[in-house]
């Protein structure tokens, strides 16, 4: 078989590209400017350098570990499903803690952005998964058993 007859991941792979470059990002942000970042996505900013100190470590570094995890699995073909299915489950959480704050704490128009990108990202990371699948690219088994070789 030649190198022209193996299925190209497409636009999958760009978009687990962009998701764990943004991802790292965002997280590289509220590690090293916590107070900052939390103003630019809430608006509001936490004054306490104890509630600094949390969110340096657990948004910051969660948030770059989960970037780095979806970049990791962009190197290799076999991984981007895994990818996008990681990045599914991270998008549809949020989209669900997002509605439960909806929910008990109300509707704020400085995270209706947020929302619609959390929606995108569940939509998009499922329509990769689709097309990865559609190719014959988003078996688990598969990835695992070419990692081993």
């Amino acid at each position: 078989m030649s190198e022209s007859d193996v299925a190209k991941p497409g636009w999958p792979l760009l978009l687990i590209w962009v998701v764990g470059v943004t991802v790292v990002l965002l997280g590289l942000g509220y590690l090293l400017a916590p107070e900052w970042t939390s103003e630019q996505v809430t608006r509001e900013s936490f004054d306490s350098d104890q509630a600094n100190s949390d969110l340096r470590a657990t948004v910051g570094g969660a948030t770059v570990g989960m970037g780095l995890f979806f970049c990791w699995c962009a190197l290799k073909p076999q991984r981007i499903a895994v990818g996008l299915l990681a990045s599914t489950l991270v998008f549809a959480g949020l989209v669900v803690a997002r509605l439960i704050g909806f929910a008990i704490e109300g509707v704020y128009a400085a995270q209706l952005g947020a929302f619609v990108i959390e929606i995108a990202g569940v939509v998009l990371s499922v329509l990769g998964l689709r097309t990865l699948a559609a190719k014959g690219l988003a078996d688990p088994r598969a990835a695992a058993s070419a990692e081993q070789h």
